[in-house]
């Protein structure tokens, strides 16, 4: 019995490194958005997949980006943006289509990992439209807007607008 529950828990070890040694960015996987149809518009991850048993993790809400590792019983086992693994129901969430378009992510190092989209190519001349936080999606609709700026269309908020180049990563999907 010993030598059973040995094995097990090794198993479940093995199970818990194995993704974190695959992973470094939600990027490497299927990529889905959390779409949580509860009336608070979050879901939960949790570390098996029960919501019964399982330990809660955290929130995610609507419009967070994780990435699918595999499928399990009615759960995805995922990896989200903030470094944690765990199960999220299939029910919160869908697979996000990307194709036909230049797609980047914000990744931005100076100074608070998060850029901002403004009116016009200029954070001086143009009105700020929002702020936007590293791993978030924004489609290019001209690179060449200007020398410093891109003019986009950030997918979590539909709002289009001029981000600096610098703060963009290619993703490419």
């Amino acid at each position: 019995m010993r030598k059973i529950v040995s094995l097990l828990l090794l198993a479940v070890l093995l199970m818990a490194l194995v993704p974190a040694a695959l992973a470094d960015s939600i990027y490497n996987y299927s990529l889905y958005e959390v779409a949580s149809q509860a009336p608070n518009g979050y879901c939960y991850l949790y570390d098996q997949p029960s919501s019964t048993y399982g330990k809660n993790l955290g929130r995610h809400n609507n419009g967070e980006y994780v990435g699918v590792i595999y499928y399990t019983d009615d759960w995805y086992y995922v990896y989200c943006s903030d470094g944690n693994y765990g199960y999220i129901h299939d029910y919160a969430l869908k697979p996000v289509s990307r194709l036909g378009s230049d797609w980047y992510i914000v990744n931005s190092t100076k100074p608070n990992g998060y850029c901002y989209l403004y009116s016009e190519p200029s954070s001086s001349n143009g009105r700020n439209l929002g702020r936007y936080n590293n791993g978030e999606l924004i489609e290019i609709i001209d690179w060449d807007a200007s020398k410093n700026y891109a003019y986009v269309r950030c997918d979590r908020t539909g709002d289009y607008g001029y981000i600096r180049k610098t703060c963009l990563e290619y993703w490419g999907y």
